[in-house]
């Protein structure tokens, strides 16, 4: 029997395509990180987190399509967030501020994520109760 690993919801907004009716809206969030090295150090953190799934396809930007492409249909973790795998173009773009238990965990690892695949992929993956692998 594998190890059970609960993750925790970092970054899904309802205007996303992903997003379920209790997320929140993205809006109040924009422009509220202001920190050009923090933003570039959230991103790198939020990139090279483990992906535990992964679609085909690429999502459009959710604020405006004209922008294009703004990631691939995916979910990402450091061992305890999940966050969708174009969030980082979110913070980028739009300077979205996370959460500060979030940012906590950033601080905390030294904007590392610091574990691998196989330790994540090994277990039991719990979102909102949902078993996910």
């Amino acid at each position: 029997m594998k190890d059970k690993l609960y993750l925790v919801k970092q970054g899904f907004f309802k205007e996303m395509s992903y997003s379920e009716e209790t997320d929140n809206s993205i809006k109040p969030f924009i422009n509220t990180e202001t920190d050009k090295v923090l933003i570039d150090k959230v991103c790198k953190y939020l990139d090279s987190g483990v992906v535990i799934m992964e679609c085909c396809g690429t999502t459009i930007d959710a604020l405006n399509e004209s922008n294009g492409i703004a990631g691939v249909p995916s979910l990402l973790t450091d061992g305890v967030w999940v966050w969708p795998g174009d969030l980082s173009y979110y913070v980028k773009k739009y300077k979205i501020k996370l959460s500060d238990d979030f940012m906590s965990t950033l601080k905390q690892n030294n904007f590392n994520v610091n574990v691998n695949s196989e330790e994540i992929l090994a277990k039991s993956i719990y979102v909102d109760g949902v078993e996910l692998l």
